[in-house]
């Protein structure tokens, strides 16, 4: 396929979906991710400086969007290549295979409006990933006493 209609399908049929943007703590597995306005560097610099503290290395894939953080290396996806010494991005990719297999396989569509809601359900879930099943109930119930969302307030 030439360049140009590969750039075209994986651009072009995309333009609908919204931006998600995640970063995982190496040392700690800690997960942050949410829905962005845009995919540009602004957004992912403010992002960065919302879920980070101090200066730290970013690992990214070899977006555009990237290139200008400090302290950042990257890897080629799109040359095939996944891992150079400690720079990867295999940590948080596991975390976007979790979510999409969510998506694909229990929720099937899922609405731009509520996508924040997603997003939360499953940094929760990969934050309880080492609990038992019976530690993971008895957290979420305690997180929900005297929580109510209204179906007034899901629909609006």
């Amino acid at each position: 396929m030439h360049a140009t209609v590969r750039r075209q399908r994986i651009h072009g049929s995309n333009s609908h979906l919204v931006p998600v943007m995640g970063v995982r703590d190496r040392p700690t597995g800690d997960v942050a991710a949410e829905a962005v306005a845009r995919d540009d560097s602004a957004t992912a610099r403010e992002f960065l400086r919302d879920h980070t503290t101090g200066p730290v290395m970013v690992y990214t894939d070899d977006s555009k969007i990237y290139a200008r953080l400090p302290r950042h290396r990257s890897v080629n996806h799109s040359r095939g290549q996944y891992v150079d010494g400690s720079c990867h991005t295999n940590g948080i990719e596991s975390f976007w295979a979790l979510f999409k297999r969510g998506h694909y396989g229990t929720y099937h569509q899922i609405s731009p409006q509520h996508l924040h809601r997603y997003i939360t359900e499953f940094c929760g879930r990969h934050y309880m990933r080492h609990l038992t099943a019976g530690e993971r109930i008895g957290r979420v119930a305690a997180a929900l006493d005297g929580r109510r969302l209204p179906y007034a307030e899901l629909v609006a």
